[in-house]
């Protein structure tokens, strides 16, 4: 039966083969650690973007830290993601004493160590004995590879899920009323870490009232919902609603897919089986209970139930985001944290109740040999995400084209932050917009209009090609105004991770501007254009930051002409 008292650790005697498992599941969870750790200190000894995202968060940051609005009207300077506000906050807060690079890496990992340790709690207080709750913690260290790396860089997702782990911690290894409201406060906050805190919100409430907490669960909810209203009244006066813009409506327009609906159970829960089964293991008993009989399972604990259902809104909450368009690995982390809890939680209680019994000892074995099966399972190479010499080396060449580049005048990067001067939007916030329905932001059009910027970087030159008007609208803009003027030099590996948008691309202003046509015939010249690029840059040294080449316009003009001419395809 759980209690939520920490358990007595008792001795009890071992066979040599439980030992020898001990032995090797310990030793693995103490190399994935290792592993994560080279990651960490490659990533503070290289400072290259880890993901794609990550420069375009500090400029953010950067914003907090200098006063400036988080969420205002989009502009070709800066768009925020559809991302809540404590990380910036926090970070922010940081950057006036430290870098914000560091001081955006210090938030994320005090978040994932302040994680671990509620992991350990949780697992205590719902029956794991010392070991037990020491494999949760391992186990924690394995979901870092399966959530993308991500627990160490400048994104939301670390801190998001500090906020409701420790809450369930708190709640479950304190009795006392004083730390249900300080759960309730945590889990009010969670949506202002990330939006997906809600849920886990919703279903600590849902718990209770099961669990017949009636007290705890008005007290949670009451101070939680008022702590959530007060915030959202507060960033809606005050950003005079744009962080509902961003926060709210544009993460709706990414829409569920239903081909992605098996991305969770097929992909997903086979990586991380252990933490799925302990997951099963907790929710499928009371969940069957809920449903068939509308009480609690006999014997067990109000907290046990409670980490039942916010586990159950964790696993709810990583299928819908994976089934939406752009739900990455990282989204795991609304389940995976919970996860490795219940999987402390269900072996302890599998091994309890075989003690004692002729099938204690192959229990043991069973249950150490499938966590060391997982451990083995996400043991990964350190050198695919971490960054070296050359990848930093890349970048400074990079930086310094740009900065010759700004010399005529404003550079814009799409799929990079923190590099232009002053920032540039970011390819994944300004697509957030137009997928929408919402027009690019007016300046941005405006200023490729008159061909303002000296250059334009970008992952892909029709990067923003959609079925939206709106998208059609900036693709043509840019074509007509830019053209591709060099394609730089990539190498096979980068240090990153996460969707590969590397600034592939450098495009120039045109000499003369195209006439309004048909996109098709945008598309043909545009296409020629980047053959051209590519011939040249066949022609250059790998490490050697390529130059643009402003006869391409002229080169790829002619071409035009000449497939035309020959009765090539109709671009109308």
């Amino acid at each position: 039966m759980a209690t939520s008292e920490t358990p007595a650790d008792e001795p009890q005697q071992t066979s040599g083969g439980v030992r020898l498992l001990e032995l090797i599941t310990f030793g693995l969870g103490a190399a994935l650690i290792g592993l994560a750790l080279w990651v960490v200190v490659a990533r503070f000894r290289n400072p290259i973007d880890a993901e794609w995202m990550t420069g375009a968060v500090r400029d953010g940051v950067d914003r907090i830290r200098d006063g400036k609005p988080l969420y205002a009207a989009p502009s070709a300077r800066f768009v925020p993601f559809v991302y809540t506000p404590i990380y910036f906050w926090l970070a922010g807060t940081l950057a006036h004493v430290m870098s914000t690079f560091i001081a955006c890496k210090v938030v994320s990992l005090a978040a994932t160590l302040t994680t671990g340790w509620g992991i350990h709690c949780i697992s205590r207080s719902l029956g794991a004995r010392k070991r037990w709750a020491a494999i949760g913690v391992l186990l924690f260290a394995a979901t870092y590879p399966l959530t993308l790396f991500f627990y160490d860089i400048e994104r939301v997702d670390a801190l998001s899920a500090t906020f409701v782990v420790v809450a369930i911690a708190l709640l479950v290894s304190r009795p006392g009323m004083l730390w249900s409201v300080v759960a309730g406060v945590l889990l009010g906050l969670a949506f202002f870490a990330k939006q997906p805190g809600v849920l886990a919100f919703a279903g600590v409430v849902a718990g209770l009232g099961f669990a017949g907490e009636r007290r705890r669960a008005l007290l949670v909810a009451g101070v939680g919902s008022v702590l959530f209203l007060a915030m959202f009244a507060y960033l809606e006066v005050t950003t005079h609603g744009w962080f509902r813009y961003y926060c709210v409506k544009l993460p709706q327009a990414h829409g569920m897919r239903p081909e992605l609906f098996s991305t969770f159970f097929i992909l997903d829960m086979p990586k991380a089986f252990a933490m799925a089964a302990g997951s099963l293991a907790v929710v499928v008993p009371v969940a069957w209970s809920f449903l068939r009989r509308r009480r609690a399972p006999e014997g067990e604990s109000w907290q046990y139930l409670v980490f039942a259902f916010v586990l159950a809104a964790g696993m709810a909450g990583a299928f819908s985001l994976r089934a939406h368009l752009g739900g990455w690995a990282n989204v795991l982390v609304a389940w995976l944290p919970l996860g490795c809890a219940a999987a402390a939680v269900a072996a302890a209680r599998a091994e309890e109740r075989a003690r004692g019994t002729t099938a204690s000892a192959l229990v043991s074995v069973l249950l150490l040999g499938g966590v060391s099966l997982q451990l083995l399972g996400t043991v990964f190479d350190p050198n695919d995400n971490s960054p070296n010499a050359d990848d930093l080396a890349e970048r400074q060449r990079f930086i310094a084209l740009v900065r010759k580049l700004e010399v005529e005048g404003d550079v814009l990067i799409t799929t990079s932050g923190h590099v232009a001067k002053g920032s540039s939007v970011h390819a994944a916030a300004l697509f957030d917009i137009i997928r929408a329905g919402d027009r690019a932001p007016d300046d941005l059009l405006e200023g490729l209009a008159q061909r303002r910027y000296a250059a334009l970087f970008v992952g892909a030159p029709d990067e923003f090609l959609c079925e939206k008007t709106s998208c059609d609208e900036l693709v043509a803009t840019i074509e007509r105004h830019y053209f591709v003027a060099g394609r730089r030099h990539e190498r096979s590996r980068n240090g990153m991770t996460g969707f590969d948008a590397r600034p592939r691309w450098v495009l120039r202003p045109r000499k003369v501007t195209l006439a309004a046509t048909s996109m098709k015939a945008l598309l043909l010249r545009q296409h020629i254009e980047m053959g051209l690029a590519e011939t040249a840059r066949a022609k250059s040294p790998l490490d050697v930051e390529i130059v643009p080449q402003d006869d391409i316009e002229a080169l790829a003009a002619v071409q035009v002409e000449a497939t035309l001419a020959a009765g090539g395809p109709d671009p109308h």
